[in-house]
């Protein structure tokens, strides 16, 4: 990655149990990691 750039990383972690846990008795874990890269826009605002 070039210097001066940067990048945001979003992990998400979610553990399911089945609301039919008779049926289906095993819980599923679910994961998942994100990376993107932030834009550099410039905003003229006159009455800021």
């Amino acid at each position: 990655m070039p210097v001066g750039q940067s990048v945001i990383v979003a992990e998400a972690h979610f553990t399911f149990q089945s609301p039919a846990a008779k049926y289906l008795p095993a819980t599923s874990d679910l994961h998942d990691t994100a990376y993107l890269m932030p834009r550099s826009i410039t905003v003229a605002c006159a009455t800021c």
